[in-house]
């Protein structure tokens, strides 16, 4: 996170921590375009996962003092004729680009306080949950995937 370590820490006691999402660095390059172009992440609705004094839930007090902040993050992206299938078929809504809706995940953090006392680990653990559309039958989906491109091209040569 792109902001100073009090100021995250006092966001984050304040309950603003989803205030703290857009000086992420993660979030800043992909919006910049910078990295994983395409790629898409869940929501993230929980405060910082990293770093935690072990077997506590009290953010980083040793030398070091690291600023909070999401971790080990997950990202995926939908193979590119997938997508235009999906286009062809309206799944992702007329005229749309964003076909994050064909795929989702959804993440949780787990209470430290529930956690056995022999966890050591410096993260709060965070859960995860795929899912995706199904094809029902690709080879008709393809078929009306070429079919709507080619009505397309014709269509721009007509005006």
């Amino acid at each position: 996170i792109q902001l100073g370590n009090e100021e995250v820490r006092s966001a984050i006691k304040e309950g603003k921590h989803l205030d703290l999402l857009g000086h992420d660095q993660l979030h800043q390059e992909k919006q910049a375009g910078h990295a994983f172009i395409g790629f898409h992440e869940a929501d993230i609705t929980f405060p910082p996962t990293y770093k935690f004094d072990p077997e506590t839930d009290i953010y980083d007090t040793s030398q070091k003092n690291r600023v909070p902040a999401w971790c080990d993050r997950v990202l995926w992206r939908i193979k590119a004729e997938r997508a235009e299938i999906a286009h062809a078929l309206n799944w992702a809504g007329e005229g749309e680009t964003d076909t994050s809706s064909l795929s989702s995940f959804t993440l949780s953090a787990s209470d430290l306080s529930d956690l056995e006392s022999d966890y050591s680990s410096d993260h709060c653990e965070v859960d995860g949950a795929c899912g995706s559309k199904q094809f029902l039958n690709p080879d008709k989906a393809k078929k009306k995937a070429k079919k709507t491109k080619k009505k397309k091209k014709e269509k721009k040569q007509i005006d």
